[in-house]
């Protein structure tokens, strides 16, 4: 039988109401005529609530009847709606299974479930089975999944990977009695001697683990809310304030609103998150840097001390002044701390794009000349969802003439596509889209933390284009390994010959932080190191096309000769997709 939502779940059916029917026709399986029903049940008058689960039933009509197009939109609009709901990845992921893409499906929902869990208390129900049994049928996620559960809910050890649940008595067994970190108690130990083995590895990032354990300990947390692209505000910072007192302030809020902007923030973050969410600041614009100020933007302390945002700054210490008053038995934590944090994570994209082209000398001499930026694997729940921070950032900077393409297989491409849009999107792989009618040459190809080591996702074509065509390939990473396998790749795995021009850690990372996995030593940080590379050689990987070259003229160039060709060139490790890619590239000129 299947389930939706009703009045008990999320509030959207009530008696009477015309989004009733639908319900009804859905749980008799009569899908069409449920979907006409939700479909008039969104053109009326509904709050943020009523319109997420109606989008989220719509959805879940249009999966069972093979629309899946369809149902993605839905969950599109779910997520859109509200980030730290877990149904609307539920749709997402459902959908994209029925497209045939599971992986892709996979990524939705572990994504759904980072922003979900410490906000949606079913999100481990709603989510977790069904990211289980789609790996069981791709085995796209690496190791055992009920392994990686108990790593992110139970206490192990950093060193020997034991549980403490495995550990029959440690009372008896003193040699397997559990310690823990004194200071920052976010990793642990079976033993004594683990602790003193791991001292030199843990003590790196213990002060940043202490950090996160004491912002998990404050009453108050920052929150940021994307709007949608037509709203005039591009993002909203709310703070939430755990336990009654929240709810105190909130009233108090609700009560001085009136029908201003403080009553629009107030409405705008109902049903966003469990708690009680108040705005502190809605972000609409960025002011213009001049070309000296632009000069100096060399870190985040940097661009915080520019004229129109110093005054922010002043006004959280007494927010901060405020709440440490009204609770003063509780640790209201740093709010200009807090707030730095969160912005730093949603416009550390486009500050790296301008740092990086600066530090290139990309950015010289501009004048009017047009600015094009390819985004490569960009995602819905990501790079869309920010973009309208991203161009209004960028261009505050750089000045007014920036194209955006973002391009990757879960976008939409345009219906009619513009002559030459400001920001426009491509759905599919980079190489698909050079060998579409819509390509302009770009002044940088950019992907933000894409594993380009990770075999599942085929970046040997993007990084030959760019290298060819002498287009500097901007490409970040989050933790240290992530940069070591990606600089390997780049140097030796890939076949080819990349001129690194840039290679160091990001000053424009984000400034918070992540343990992942849970009880790790590993930090994760939005964009925290960066490479650039520009121009290069093909290496191995242009011998090969010689290669293919000579056999094209000889018509000889079936798959099974050039697979012939990689393997006694050594260069098995290069996909047959890859290659075939590579090779009609190479035939329209791309290469």
């Amino acid at each position: 039988m299947v389930v939706v939502d009703e009045s008990k779940g999320d509030g959207v059916v009530k008696r009477g109401r015309p989004g009733a029917e639908g319900v009804k026709l859905f749980k008799e399986e009569q899908y069409a005529e449920a979907i006409l029903e939700f479909t008039k049940y969104l053109e009326t008058s509904l709050d943020d609530t009523e319109k997420k689960v109606a989008h989220y039933n719509r959805g879940m009509a249009h999966h069972y009847l093979g629309q899946h197009s369809e149902a993605l939109e839905d969950g599109e609009h779910c997520v859109k709606i509200d980030p730290f709901w877990a149904k609307g990845y539920k749709c997402k992921g459902l959908a994209l299974e029925g497209m045939k893409k599971p992986r892709d499906a996979i990524d939705t929902l572990l994504n759904g479930q980072k922003m979900t869990v410490d906000v949606d208390k079913n999100a481990s129900k709603i989510l977790d089975k069904l990211i289980r049994r789609l790996n069981k049928e791709t085995g796209y996620l690496d190791g055992d999944l009920d392994m990686l559960d108990r790593i992110n809910n139970e206490k192990y050890c950093v060193v020997c990977n034991l549980f403490e649940k495995d550990v029959k008595d440690p009372g008896k067994d003193q040699s397997k009695k559990f310690l823990s970190c004194e200071r920052c108690e976010m990793v642990h130990y079976c033993s004594l001697g683990h602790l003193e083995e791991n001292t030199s590895t843990h003590k790196e990032v213990c002060r940043q683990l202490l950090k996160l354990w004491k912002q998990s300990k404050q009453i108050i947390q920052v929150h940021l809310l994307w709007k949608d692209k037509d709203d005039d505000v591009i993002f909203l910072m709310a703070q939430q304030i755990k336990g009654p007192m929240g709810k105190k302030i909130q009233m108090m809020m609700n009560g001085v609103a009136g029908t201003g902007d403080l009553k629009k923030q107030m409405d705008d973050l109902k049903g966003c998150g469990e708690g009680d969410l108040i705005p502190i600041q809605g972000i609409r614009n960025f002011a213009p840097v001049s070309t000296k100020e632009q000069e100096g933007l060399k870190t985040w302390e940097d661009w915080f001390s520019l004229p129109d945002n110093k005054e922010n700054w002043a006004q959280m210490d007494s927010v901060k002044m405020m709440m440490s008053r009204m609770c003063p038995d509780s640790d209201v934590g740093d709010l200009t701390k807090d707030v730095k944090d969160a912005l730093t994570g949603a416009l550390t994209d486009p500050m790296t794009v301008f740092y990086a082209m600066k530090q290139a000398g990309l950015l010289t001499n501009l004048g009017n000349k047009v600015v094009r930026l390819h985004v490569v694997g960009a995602e819905p729940h990501v790079e869309i969802m920010k973009i309208k921070a991203f161009f209004a950032l960028l261009t505050s900077i750089i000045g007014p003439n920036l194209r955006i393409i973002l391009i990757g297989p879960l976008l939409k491409s345009p219906p009619v596509p513009e002559a030459d849009p400001v920001i426009t999107s491509f759905g599919g792989t980079y190489q698909e889209f050079l060998q579409s009618g819509d390509y302009k040459k770009p002044d940088c190809i950019v992907a933000f933390f894409p594993g380009i080591y990770d075999p599942t996702y085929n970046w040997l074509p993007t990084v030959a284009h760019a290298i060819v065509k002498d287009i500097p390939f901007l490409v970040t990473c989050t933790y240290e390994e992530d940069y070591v396998k990606t600089k390997e790749w780049l140097v030796t795995g890939s076949g080819m010959k990349p001129e690194i021009v840039l290679d160091c850690l990001n000053p424009f990372a984000s400034l918070g932080i992540c343990q992942k996995p849970a009880g790790s030593n590993v930090i994760h940080s939005r964009n925290k190191f960066y490479l650039l590379v520009k121009g290069g050689q093909l290496g191995s990987v242009g011998d090969l096309l010689e290669v293919v070259d000579d056999l094209e003229k000889a018509a000889d160039d079936n798959m099974v000769n050039v697979i012939a060709a990689m393997a006694k060139m050594q260069l098995a490790s290069i996909q047959e997709d890859s290659m075939k890619d590579l090779m009609k590239l190479k035939k329209i000129g791309m290469l």
